[in-house]
């Protein structure tokens, strides 16, 4: 416990790793910035902290941190083997680096964290993080864990690259990657880069459950930009806008599962497609701009204009979203449904719905709102 994670920092002034919690149990870690760790090997493990339990952070910081290996490297801030839980919490600028590797073969992984159990956040942030392989595959620049929770939380600005690149040699999910699940609420995940699934790749067979989240300007270099999905999917309330694939396409979403279900989202203007795969697609009261040639027929009352989405920016609340512009086809046009909730993914004092229906994505739309955060 500390006074507070701008007045205390544990430094491993990149001599060492700072903490290994050798036992089962829980490290907890309140009110501190751990800070400066770097951990080399042939297998690196845990740059900052490497614990053989859990770890919860309260009101903390892991950055700057760094699992150098030559074969193997995992999780650049932190590795658990069990789970990892964090309130208004960080990790950020954490790296993981691998400088020879095997080439085809998974080397780098988890640039902020690796968790084995489960990664749950409420009001935290995994900025700034990255996965590194020269020879080799990268994976889950941010974060990689079984499953996710993620509740009013923003992934912003990670990457996972493989150096040498080409159709052996990939990265994957630039900012998270859940080897089962992800439950995600009112959080944003934006500006992560990788080969493939620029923003979160879900695998395997668990589930993928998207709340009044948003989704934008992700990157897959070749691929992806937004969101790829081997899952069932179950997006609601939701916005996918401005991501960007690369040859093999799926700017926005693509989904891989037996089924996805849409109610009340937007996909648009993402690049080259805004919804692609092959699943039964179910729903109502949705707008999807291109479909990908792989799509299976979206619901009939689905929407195909543009949304005229404003920049991705601080509308209120703690997470950046899209705001709708003023006549916007999307205002009044979706459905409370299964959604149901009394404010959008801005939270408390932006009520939901304002006028004569939910609007459909993330945000609700009020001509009567003079300031959303500050004084502008």
């Amino acid at each position: 416990k500390g006074p507070g994670r701008d007045r205390l920092a544990i430094d491993g002034h990149n001599a060492d790793r700072v903490f290994l919690h050798a036992s089962t149990g829980t490290l907890a870690i309140e009110d501190l910035t751990i800070t400066g760790g770097r951990y080399e090997g042939q297998h690196a493990y845990g740059g900052c902290i490497y614990s053989k339990g859990s770890v919860m952070l309260t009101r903390s910081a892991v950055d700057l941190c760094a699992a150098v290996g030559a074969d193997k490297a995992i999780g650049g801030g932190i590795v658990a083997t069990e789970n990892l839980t964090m309130y208004s919490s960080e990790l950020a600028g954490n790296m993981v680096s691998v400088t020879t590797g095997m080439p085809a073969t998974l080397v780098a992984a988890g640039g902020g964290a690796l968790v084995a159990g489960e990664l749950e956040m409420h009001e935290s942030s995994i900025s700034g993080n990255t996965v590194l392989a020269a020879v080799g595959k990268a994976y889950a620049g941010g974060a990689l864990a079984t499953s996710f929770t993620a509740k009013y939380s923003t992934f912003t600005g990670n990457q996972a690259v493989s150096s040498t690149g080409g159709i052996d040699n990939y990265s994957i999910a630039g900012g998270m990657a859940a080897l089962y699940s992800i439950f995600l609420l009112d959080t944003t995940i934006d500006s992560n880069s990788a080969d493939l699934a620029g923003g979160a790749f879900v695998s395997n067979s668990g589930f993928g459950t998207i709340v009044q989240s948003t989704i934008s300007s992700n990157v897959g270099r070749m691929g992806i930009g937004g969101l790829a999905a081997d899952v069932d999917l179950n997006m609601l309330g939701s916005t996918v806008a401005f991501n960007s694939g690369g040859v093999y396409g799926g700017g926005g979403v693509f989904s891989a599962g037996a089924n996805a279900n849409l109610e009340s989202t937007i996909l648009a203007d993402n690049s080259p497609t805004d919804f692609d795969g092959a699943p039964v697609v179910t729903g109502s009261h949705n707008l999807v701009k291109v479909i990908g040639v792989q799509a299976s027929p979206m619901p009939g009352d689905t929407i195909t204009l543009d949304p005229g989405l404003g920049p991705l920016v601080n509308n209120g609340g703690g997470t950046r979203s899209h705001a709708l512009g003023a006549g916007s086809v999307a205002i009044d046009a979706g459905s409370g449904g299964s959604l149901n909730l009394e404010s959008d993914q801005r939270g408390a004092g932006f009520k939901r719905p304002v006028g004569a229906a939910q609007d459909i994505g993330a945000f609700e739309f009020d001509a009567d709102r003079i300031m959303t955060n500050g004084y502008e």
